[in-house]
């Protein structure tokens, strides 16, 4: 069987032979694109291990108590009278959350004084506070270590 491309001429200047060409790598690398596509949709959206790993942590075995412990952060402070801690598993050789169970308390003193005033417009109260009895942190920051070191100094102090 022969094949023949008929040789005709476009207003634009090209051939059907070359326009028949044209469409044909087109074709082909739209099947590629798509292939990459679905390739890369095969893995699917979130599915990097570590985001997996930190939408699926549990509390490891790791616990401390604590006794008139304070976390400071920005304007807030996290008042943790007495209770437990018990941290999430590490996450490539990190801690990054912890639960507290106890008697807690949270003070929100803004610094400045529009916020103040706002914070007094809304809650008509200078500062807000809330007592709670549990309490989940997720932090990136030092939380772990300051937790850890303020409770082995206390604990040094009571002789533990």
């Amino acid at each position: 069987m022969t094949f023949r491309f008929r040789t005709v001429h476009c207003a634009v200047g090209f051939t059907a032979t070359r326009f028949v060409v044209v469409v044909i790598f087109s074709l082909a690398g739209l099947l590629i694109a798509s292939a990459a596509c679905a390739q890369s949709s095969a893995t699917g959206p979130n599915s990097d291990p570590t985001y997996q790993a930190l939408r699926n942590l549990t509390l490891g075995s790791e616990t401390v108590s604590v006794t008139n412990f304070d976390l400071k952060r920005d304007a807030g402070t996290f008042h943790l009278r007495s209770g437990t801690v018990c941290f999430v598993s590490p996450l490539n050789g990190r801690v990054t959350g912890a639960v507290f169970v106890g008697d807690g308390g949270f003070v929100l003193d803004p610094p400045g004084a529009s916020e103040k005033s706002t914070l007094k417009l809304l809650t008509k109260e200078s500062e807000f506070s809330e007592t709670f009895s549990q309490m989940v942190l997720r932090f990136t920051d030092s939380t772990y270590d300051e937790i850890k070191r303020t409770v082995k100094m206390q604990c040094a102090m009571d002789a533990c």
